[in-house]
């Protein structure tokens, strides 16, 4: 999954192995438990809901779990090689 998604679309794909949960969730009307990983990507804003679509072509969920949160400051130089990168 995550070798899937890493070209022009993402600068960084993060995964953590050490952070691991276990997560309880409702579903079909029923508690179900399953562990996750955390997956950390970086991309710019007009790639968004490109990462998106391929996420939940690959995502073996029926409504994976995608959060965007928005940087409030990014160091110039590095949003210039990003945007470098991904543009």
């Amino acid at each position: 999954l995550l070798h899937s998604i890493c070209d022009r679309m993402v600068i960084i794909l993060g995964f953590d192995d050490g952070v691991r949960g276990i997560r309880l969730i409702k579903w079909d009307g029923k508690l179900c438990q399953d562990s996750e990983h955390l997956v950390l990507i970086k991309t710019i804003t007009s790639n968004y809901e490109l990462v998106v679509a391929r996420l939940r072509s690959l995502h073996p969920y029926e409504v994976p779990e995608i959060i965007a949160l928005p940087a409030i400051a990014v160091e110039q130089n590095y949003l210039l090689w990003a945007k470098s990168i991904l543009l």
